[in-house]
């Protein structure tokens, strides 16, 4: 009977290795796509602040233009 119960604790046991596995692996893999998105985003929102700048720089005359 004993031996019954600790062949399922171990098998039971190797069952929740492999899924804490399989989540460590899905929570690798969703904050590697989440820094990749963070990026992308910061990227975009540098870009459009540039812009921006340009158009205002062009729009008002830069001030290392006026004499």
């Amino acid at each position: 009977m004993e031996g019954i119960l600790v062949s399922k604790v171990v098998q039971n046991s190797r069952l929740v290795e492999a899924r804490l596995g399989a989540l460590e692996h899905n929570i690798a893999t969703y904050g590697n796509e989440l820094k990749k998105e963070v990026g992308q985003k910061k990227m975009k929102f540098e870009q459009a602040k540039d812009m921006g700048s340009a158009k205002n720089d062009a729009s008002h005359g830069s001030s290392s233009m006026e004499i």
